[in-house]
């Protein structure tokens, strides 16, 4: 059982808790858009807040005047959010497209703005799909040695778009196959062509009650109860449990 003050994702994705989660605060260089400001469900594992804080800055100093706009993450004690069927134990994020106008300045919306393949949105005809500052991003996020990364949805078009991006500025090979392995469309659902959906695994030490797939059906059972401690002093799962949970040993 995680200690009163340990943060802690506990059950699956689609049907589990955040224990003493950190809450993502709006800065010069985060923005919440505005169509979520209304609820709080800015909360995640420090790992995943900081992951977003350092990738942020990343694209800031290399595109000034960038902000990053981020959706919903997790209530403050996770579960279920009516809307979504995961974002429940700590470990997702919704975080919108980086566009410009038609002159290439930054652009932001009160909402996320979906785009074609071509980069550019029926819905916002002056907007376009930011090549650079998003591919800037997921390679920020990618080769942070301190997120876990798992899993970034978004449609198939534009992953297409994100993986040219890499191949012409010549990214190094590793990289993009990360990438490539990352970026996918679900295969059920809403395609994520207005937002990037990002799950990161499950924190070192935690695969005991740490699920890192979703549960099918999505609304299952409530999460399990972390295991108690065994007798020497840990909550270590059997080796071949840890291969299953661990998302470091599927890649």
């Amino acid at each position: 059982m995680p200690s009163q003050n340990a943060p802690a994702s506990v059950g699956a994705p689609n049907a589990g808790v955040l224990h003493a989660g950190e809450h993502l605060d709006e800065t010069s260089i985060i923005r919440v858009v505005p169509a979520f400001a209304g609820r709080d469900y800015r909360w995640g594992l420090p790992s995943l807040v900081r992951g977003l804080e350092r990738a942020a800055s990343l694209v800031n100093k290399r595109f000034p005047d960038s902000m990053l706009s981020v959706g919903d993450m997790s209530r403050k004690s996770g579960g279920e959010i009516g809307h979504h069927k995961s974002h429940q134990s700590g470990r997702d994020v919704d975080v919108g497209f980086y566009m410009t106008d038609r002159e290439g300045s930054p652009l932001y919306a009160q909402r996320f703005v979906p785009f074609d393949g071509d980069g550019v949105s029926s819905a916002m005809p002056s907007a376009r799909f930011d090549d650079a500052r998003n591919w800037t991003l997921i390679e920020a996020l990618i080769t942070d040695p301190s997120l876990r990364m798992q899993r970034v949805f978004v449609s198939a078009p534009l992953r297409s778009r994100l993986l040219k991006e890499a191949e012409r500025r010549n990214v190094p090979l590793w990289i993009r196959l990360r990438a490539a392995q990352l970026l996918q469309q679900p295969k059920t659902g809403v395609p994520h062509d207005n937002h990037f959906h990002i799950r990161i695994g499950c924190p070192p030490g935690q695969e005991a009650y740490c699920e890192v797939s979703p549960r099918t059906p999505s609304r299952a059972a409530p999460p399990p109860t972390p295991a108690p401690r065994n007798r020497y002093g840990t909550t270590q799962a059997p080796a071949a449990a840890r291969k299953r949970l661990n998302p470091a040993s599927q890649y």
